[in-house]
């Protein structure tokens, strides 16, 4: 998949077929310019019923010619085994849905797989899954740096350039003027507002490994611990 197929994500909906056959409609999206289709589908695409399933089966097939005609990518909308069925080029998963981690192990290397992502937080664990460190029991999560605000999003954990403690920055994703409190594991007696070039602007107060940080919407902020 290039970015070029994500110009424009065209989603069927049979409520507006007016008695047309999908495929007919998929069709005209393309040439309408539509650059990717997913089948959507819910009822059909998770019937037991093997004459439902049939007709799905051979108008997916259909959709699927249709869209390797004009070189557009085909995404089927949660059933991953339906998927593999028809070898479409991928499919898109809700929260709810199959483990995106499972669902590469079915499809394989070569297929996309989309998932809702309804929180930046959401969108980080989809793209950068959290994995275990060395230093506790197999199968354990460390964390070294937490907060308690959902729209507060830790976007760096490194050591200070000057090699002397750590530096964390963080910030606020959903507009709106926030207070967390930063829970740090380790032996750190200070902490400081920094600026992007990790020089000290103010003293914050540190307190048995937790600090107050405020953000203004949308801002960065860079904490410094020694």
């Amino acid at each position: 998949m290039n970015k070029t197929d994500l110009k424009l994500y065209a989603i069927t909906d049979r409520q507006w077929l007016h008695k047309a056959r999908l495929s007919e409609h998929v069709k005209l999206a393309i040439e309408g310019g539509a650059t990717m289709i997913q089948i959507r589908d819910k009822d059909i695409l998770s019937t037991d019923s093997d004459a439902g399933l049939k007709d799905e089966y051979n108008e997916a097939l259909e959709i699927k010619r249709i869209c390797h005609e004009h070189k557009v990518p085909l995404i089927i909308n949660d059933n991953v085994q339906f998927a593999i069925d028809i070898d479409a080029d991928g499919v898109h998963l809700g929260q709810d849905d199959m483990n995106p981690a499972e669902a590469r192990k079915l499809l394989g290397t070569d297929k996309i797989i989309g998932v809702t992502a309804k929180t930046v937080e959401q969108a980080y664990d989809l793209n950068q899954p959290a994995i275990a460190v060395a230093g506790g029991k197999p199968g354990s999560l460390l964390s070294k740096a937490s907060v308690d605000r959902s729209n507060v999003v830790l976007e760096t954990i490194k050591c200070a350039e000057s090699g002397h403690g750590i530096i964390i920055r963080m910030y606020e994703s959903e507009n709106a003027l926030t207070k967390t409190n930063l829970v740090v594991e380790g032996n750190y007696n200070k902490a400081f507002v920094c600026n992007l070039l990790e020089e000290e602007e103010a003293e914050l107060e540190l307190k048995d490994g937790v600090v107050c940080v405020q953000l203004k919407p949308y801002e960065v902020v860079t904490v410094k611990l020694v």
